[in-house]
Parts: C-alpha cells; sequence; structure tokens
C-alpha cells in the first residue's frame, strides 16, 4: 500500500500530495487495499500513525480532497469536521452553502473553457475544490445542465 501511495502522489505546488488515480464523487483518493476500497487520505493516516480511533475523521488542513501529505491531516470528530465546514464556507447553519445560478454557470463556463483546475476555481469563486467537482459533474444544480 505504500508504494501505491507514493507512486501515484504527486507533490503540488501548494504543498499538498495530491492523488493521481481514481477518486470518489467528492474528489478522495481512493485505492483497494486487502480487495476493500479505502480512501487514500485515511490509508495515508493509518499507514503512518496506526488505526483510526473509532468515531474519528480524517480531516484535512488545506481542505483539499486528493491530498494525502500526513502534515496536511489530522483527526477530529464529527462536530470538528462540521465545524471545519461551516469555517470553509461549504456549510452554513448545517446545509450546504448555496451558490447563485450565475456564479454556478460561471464556473462551468470557466471549467468547460479549459486552462483551469478545480481548486484554481474554487479559490476564484469562494467555494471548495469538494463543491466545483460536484457542480462541473453535473451532480449538484442539474436544473441549469
Amino acid at each position: 500500500m505504500a508504494e501505491r501511495l507514493d507512486e501515484y502522489s504527486v507533490r503540488a505546488p501548494s504543498g499538498c500530495l495530491e492523488w493521481q488515480r481514481s477518486t470518489n464523487l467528492q474528489g478522495y483518493g481512493h485505492l483497494k487495499v486487502h480487495g476493500r476500497l479505502r480512501l487514500a487520505h485515511r490509508a495515508r493516516w493509518e499507514l503512518v500513525n496506526g488505526p483510526i480511533p473509532d468515531g474519528l475523521f480524517v480531516l484535512h488542513h488545506c481542505d483539499n480532497p486528493p491530498c494525502n501529505e500526513i502534515a496536511h491531516l489530522w483527526l477530529g470528530t464529527k462536530t470538528d469536521n462540521m465545524a471545519d465546514k461551516v469555517r470553509r464556507r461549504r456549510l452554513r447553519n448545517g446545509r450546504t452553502l448555496m451558490l447563485n445560478d450565475e456564479t454556478v454557470l460561471a464556473i462551468r463556463r470557466d471549467w468547460a473553457a479549459g486552462g483551469v483546475t478545480q481548486p484554481a476555481l474554487a479559490e476564484r469563486y469562494g467555494t471548495s475544490r469538494a463543491v466545483v467537482g460536484m457542480l462541473v459533474s453535473g451532480h449538484t444544480y442539474r436544473h441549469l445542465l
């Protein structure tokens, strides 16, 4: 597993160690370990620190789902995870931060034009890379497709 994590991860200018293989709909890298699908950042955490205690999540300081750089990861509770989402403007009062239709169309237009990464779009429009991924894949705001 360690070899695959290293082989399929690339250092980004941000310092993130980004998973380059398959990802889930939220943008988290995943790989098979002993026949079981595992999230790359959780696999990296366990490789370095051992098992994740029950009830805890592996969270990202960098807010970059494909990142599995151990220095960017931390353990937290569900409450920590929700507070982190609110702080990063991905949740507001327990609900997903809503974008207006004009912004959604602009994000999709910029993505279709090419030459820009999803993290760059997220920064440009004040949202997360995961939200941008869901928008450009058509998983959210389907009424604007």
